[in-house]
């Protein structure tokens, strides 16, 4: 069984993210960033995410501190899990999962 979990990059260094992908841990695959062109009065708007597939059963805690430090690395500050922005930081990043994956499961 997968659970595909969507991370939209509100405020990451997107370039930098895209140079260096390091390799998740087994049961984790990483497929972005990846631009969505949406559009509005005032031009367009290309948000970014990246789908994290995880192969359950797995530890959220290894999921959600594989994201975080991923994207810490890269300067995040503010990112949105499956529509709901978050205060970036571990704790956060692991709740979200715990709620996202468990109870799902």
């Amino acid at each position: 069984m997968h659970r595909e979990i969507q991370i939209d990059l509100l405020d990451v260094d997107v370039w930098s993210l895209m140079r260096d992908k390091p390799s998740p841990p087994a049961g984790i695959t990483v497929d972005g960033p990846i631009g969505r062109k949406l559009y509005s009065d005032g031009g367009a708007a290309i948000p970014m995410f990246i789908i994290m597939t995880i192969t359950l059963p797995i530890a959220t805690n290894l999921a959600a501190s594989y994201i975080f430090d991923y994207l810490s690395k890269h300067g995040a500050k503010r990112i949105r899990i499956e529509r709901e922005e978050i205060t970036f930081n571990r704790g956060e990043v692991e709740r979200v999962f715990r709620e996202k994956i468990d109870i799902q499961q």
